[in-house]
């Protein structure tokens, strides 16, 4: 939000802090820390059905937004709440990248 400052995800019409309209998309670290996470063992959309197991991740930025995403690498058995993350990007297609999220060693 260009009006007081709150980053937040995902981009809405208005600042949930201070509801201003004014907003501007930034450039942030891509670590943060690990909320939560859960590890898929059904695929409840089609598409994913090849990934079986998968872990999907709730992770806060050190910058203060909330993503969910997919925990990649070392899985849940190395996770705890609170350990740090980095983003790393997986090209889908051409059109297409997407942020998924590693343990930091």
């Amino acid at each position: 939000c260009t009006g007081c400052g709150h980053r937040h995800m995902p981009p809405a019409p208005v600042c949930p802090a201070c509801l201003g309209e004014n907003q501007d998309w930034d450039v942030v670290s891509g670590r943060g820390r690990l909320v939560s996470w859960v590890t898929f063992h059904r695929a409840y959309w089609g598409g994913f059905g090849a990934d079986l197991p998968y872990d999907v991740c709730m992770v806060e930025l050190d910058e203060g937004p909330i993503l969910i995403s997919n925990l990649v690498g070392e899985g849940p058995d190395q996770a705890a709440v609170g350990a740090a993350v980095t983003v790393l990007f997986e090209p889908v297609t051409e059109e297409i990248t997407l942020p998924k999220f590693r343990l930091v060693e």
